[in-house]
């Protein structure tokens, strides 16, 4: 779902989703590393723990390339 398809009751959510996203990524890069990765999802108060994180990193970067970026980020953490 791209983020023009998310329904505008998720519209605030995924605005704060990448204010959220863009305060974590220190380099300003669009990308975040899983430490990064951490740091957003605490800041979120997720309730995951570090194992539950890893999970949820791998399952976001596809490619393998060990950084994320937010459509990716929105769409695992808005998905059901």
């Amino acid at each position: 779902m791209s983020a023009a398809n998310i329904p505008s009751r998720y519209a605030a959510d995924t605005d704060e989703l990448r204010k959220e996203f863009a305060s974590v990524d220190k380099n300003g890069d669009g990308r975040v590393s899983f430490e990064e990765f951490k740091q957003l999802l605490d800041g979120l108060e997720s309730g995951l723990s570090e194992p539950e994180m890893r999970i949820g990193f791998r399952e976001v970067d596809t490619d393998r390339d060990g950084r994320i970026d937010c459509r990716e980020f929105i769409e695992w953490w808005t998905s059901d």
